[in-house]
Protein backbone atom coordinates (compact mmCIF):
# COMPACT_ATOMS: atom_id res chain seq x y z
CA UNK A 1 0.00 0.00 0.00
CA UNK A 2 1.74 3.69 -1.09
CA UNK A 3 0.55 6.74 0.42
CA UNK A 4 -1.50 9.15 -1.63
CA UNK A 5 0.47 12.46 -2.12
CA UNK A 6 -0.49 16.04 -3.00
CA UNK A 7 1.48 18.62 -3.81
CA UNK A 8 0.49 22.77 -3.79
CA UNK A 9 2.66 24.27 -5.57
CA UNK A 10 4.31 22.40 -8.91
CA UNK A 11 6.98 25.29 -9.67
CA UNK A 12 10.87 23.87 -9.71
CA UNK A 13 10.56 22.71 -5.99
CA UNK A 14 7.43 20.64 -6.73
CA UNK A 15 8.50 19.32 -9.62
CA UNK A 16 11.65 18.37 -7.80
CA UNK A 17 9.71 17.11 -4.93
CA UNK A 18 7.77 14.78 -7.28
CA UNK A 19 10.55 13.33 -8.75
CA UNK A 20 12.14 12.24 -5.96
CA UNK A 21 8.91 10.94 -4.55
CA UNK A 22 7.94 9.28 -8.14
CA UNK A 23 11.49 6.56 -6.96
CA UNK A 24 9.59 5.52 -4.03
CA UNK A 25 7.17 2.96 -3.70
CA UNK A 26 5.68 4.08 -0.77
CA UNK A 27 4.20 7.07 -2.52
CA UNK A 28 2.22 7.71 -5.14
CA UNK A 29 1.50 11.07 -6.44
CA UNK A 30 -2.43 11.38 -7.62
CA UNK A 31 -2.71 15.60 -7.68
CA UNK A 32 -0.74 18.73 -7.73
CA UNK A 33 -1.90 22.24 -7.63
CA UNK A 34 -0.50 25.51 -8.64
CA UNK A 35 -1.99 28.68 -9.75
CA UNK A 36 0.07 29.18 -12.69
CA UNK A 37 -2.44 26.41 -13.96
CA UNK A 38 -5.13 28.80 -14.36
CA UNK A 39 -3.07 30.64 -17.51
CA UNK A 40 -1.09 27.28 -18.51
CA UNK A 41 -2.73 24.32 -17.94
CA UNK A 42 -1.26 21.46 -18.29
CA UNK A 43 -1.85 17.54 -18.28
CA UNK A 44 -0.26 14.62 -16.07
CA UNK A 45 -0.32 11.10 -16.60
CA UNK A 46 -3.13 10.05 -14.09
CA UNK A 47 -2.57 12.92 -12.03
CA UNK A 48 -5.34 15.42 -11.34
CA UNK A 49 -4.41 19.04 -11.71
CA UNK A 50 -5.88 21.94 -9.86
CA UNK A 51 -5.53 25.79 -10.09
CA UNK A 52 -5.88 26.10 -6.62
CA UNK A 53 -4.50 24.54 -3.68
CA UNK A 54 -7.76 24.26 -1.36
CA UNK A 55 -8.84 22.35 -4.32
CA UNK A 56 -6.54 19.87 -4.13
CA UNK A 57 -7.12 19.58 -0.21
CA UNK A 58 -11.01 19.47 -0.10
CA UNK A 59 -11.09 17.44 -2.97
CA UNK A 60 -8.81 14.32 -3.02
CA UNK A 61 -8.22 11.93 -0.96
CA UNK A 62 -5.04 12.19 0.11
CA UNK A 63 -2.65 10.72 2.99
CA UNK A 64 0.31 13.59 2.90
CA UNK A 65 0.52 16.91 1.44
CA UNK A 66 3.67 18.42 -0.04
CA UNK A 67 3.37 22.23 0.70
CA UNK A 68 5.49 23.93 -2.23
CA UNK A 69 3.26 27.55 -2.43
CA UNK A 70 5.03 31.06 -1.85
CA UNK A 71 5.83 32.19 1.80
CA UNK A 72 2.96 33.98 2.03
CA UNK A 73 0.57 30.93 1.34
CA UNK A 74 3.01 28.06 3.27
CA UNK A 75 1.37 28.37 6.88
CA UNK A 76 -2.01 28.73 5.50
CA UNK A 77 -1.77 26.09 3.22
CA UNK A 78 0.24 23.80 6.30
CA UNK A 79 -2.67 23.98 8.48
CA UNK A 80 -5.28 23.42 6.03
CA UNK A 81 -3.90 20.29 4.95
CA UNK A 82 -3.22 19.08 8.41
CA UNK A 83 -7.08 20.20 9.70
CA UNK A 84 -8.05 17.78 6.42
CA UNK A 85 -6.16 15.03 8.74
CA UNK A 86 -3.08 14.85 6.31
CA UNK A 87 0.06 14.57 7.21
CA UNK A 88 2.49 17.71 5.78
CA UNK A 89 5.82 18.29 4.79
CA UNK A 90 6.19 22.05 4.17
CA UNK A 91 9.43 23.35 2.09
CA UNK A 92 9.00 26.76 2.92
CA UNK A 93 9.75 28.47 6.04
CA UNK A 94 7.04 27.48 9.21
CA UNK A 95 5.32 31.09 8.77
CA UNK A 96 6.35 34.86 7.65
CA UNK A 97 5.60 35.73 11.99
CA UNK A 98 4.47 33.74 15.12
CA UNK A 99 0.90 34.76 14.48
CA UNK A 100 0.63 32.70 11.92
CA UNK A 101 2.70 29.71 13.61
CA UNK A 102 1.30 29.81 16.93
CA UNK A 103 -2.45 28.23 15.17
CA UNK A 104 -0.12 25.44 13.67
CA UNK A 105 1.52 24.55 16.85
CA UNK A 106 -1.70 24.62 19.08
CA UNK A 107 -3.48 22.57 16.40
CA UNK A 108 -0.83 19.74 16.49
CA UNK A 109 -0.71 19.77 20.49
CA UNK A 110 -4.24 18.60 20.27
CA UNK A 111 -3.95 16.37 17.13
CA UNK A 112 -0.45 14.60 18.25
CA UNK A 113 -1.41 11.39 14.99
CA UNK A 114 -0.54 14.12 12.78
CA UNK A 115 3.22 14.76 11.24
CA UNK A 116 4.49 17.68 10.30
CA UNK A 117 8.13 18.36 8.90
CA UNK A 118 9.90 21.29 7.61
CA UNK A 119 12.51 21.29 4.98
CA UNK A 120 15.10 23.95 4.59
CA UNK A 121 17.92 23.35 1.63
CA UNK A 122 19.45 26.80 2.39
CA UNK A 123 22.54 24.23 3.61
CA UNK A 124 23.30 23.96 0.36
CA UNK A 125 23.45 27.04 -0.70
CA UNK A 126 27.10 28.47 -0.85
CA UNK A 127 26.86 31.36 0.52
CA UNK A 128 25.80 29.30 3.55
CA UNK A 129 28.40 27.15 3.28
CA UNK A 130 30.68 30.22 3.24
CA UNK A 131 29.36 31.77 6.38
CA UNK A 132 29.77 27.92 8.26
CA UNK A 133 33.41 28.35 6.99
CA UNK A 134 33.96 31.73 8.15
CA UNK A 135 32.03 30.60 11.98
CA UNK A 136 34.47 27.19 11.73
CA UNK A 137 37.73 29.20 10.98
CA UNK A 138 36.98 32.86 12.31
CA UNK A 139 38.09 34.29 9.34
CA UNK A 140 36.77 37.29 7.66
CA UNK A 141 37.42 35.60 4.33
CA UNK A 142 33.68 35.72 1.86
CA UNK A 143 34.13 34.78 -2.07
CA UNK A 144 30.71 37.38 -1.98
Amino acid sequence: MSLRVGIAGYGIVGKTRHKVLAQHEAFDVIAVSDINFKENPIELDNIHTYCEYEDLINTEDLDVLFVSVPNKLASEATLKGLKKGLHVFCEKPPARSLEELYPIRDFLQENTDLKLMYGFNHRFHASIIDAISIIRDGSSRSTY
